[in-house]
C-alpha cells in the first residue's frame, strides 16, 4: 500500500512522502498536522458562496485557517492586486487555484468548506 495524504480541504491527493509525512497540501499551500506550519496561520484565496435575496452569489475571499482548523475569512470580496503587472499576474494565478478547491458556503451556520459537487446535489458516481 502507498501512504499518501488527502487533504481535508481542497480534498486533492499527494503521494510525496515528504507531503505525507508533514501532512502539506501542494495545491492549498499549507500544513495540516500539528506544528506543520511555523505561523500557525495558513491562507488561500477561496470561491465564497453567500445567499443574498433567495439567489447564490459567488466570490472570491481570503480564507484563513487556524492551527486548530476555525476559519475566518476578508469581510468583502476581493479583486487580483499588486504592485506591478507581475505581482497583479501572479495573484490572479493564485485566485484561479481556488476553481479546485472546497467553497466557502458562508449561508451555513456555521459557515464551512464544502465540495462544489455538494451545492449541485450530485452524489459520488453521477
Amino acid at each position: 500500500m502507498v501512504d499518501s495524504f488527502t487533504c481535508p480541504d481542497c480534498g486533492l491527493t499527494s503521494y510525496n512522502p515528504n507531503d505525507v509525512a508533514n501532512g502539506y497540501c501542494g495545491h492549498c499551500h499549507k500544513y495540516l498536522k500539528p506544528g506543520g506550519s511555523v505561523e500557525g496561520i495558513t491562507w488561500r484565496y477561496c470561491i465564497t458562496r453567500e445567499v443574498i435575496d433567495g439567489e447564490d452569489h459567488f466570490t472570491v475571499r481570503e480564507v484563513y485557517t487556524s492551527k486548530d482548523g476555525k476559519l475566518s475569512w476578508t469581510e468583502e470580496a476581493i479583486a487580483p492586486r499588486g504592485g506591478t503587472w507581475r505581482d497583479c499576474a501572479d495573484d490572479i494565478g493564485l485566485m484561479t487555484r481556488a476553481v479546485n478547491g472546497r467553497i466557502l458556503d458562508l449561508s451555513l451556520d456555521p459557515p464551512q468548506l464544502v465540495h462544489p459537487k455538494d451545492l449541485l446535489g450530485i452524489t459520488e458516481g453521477d
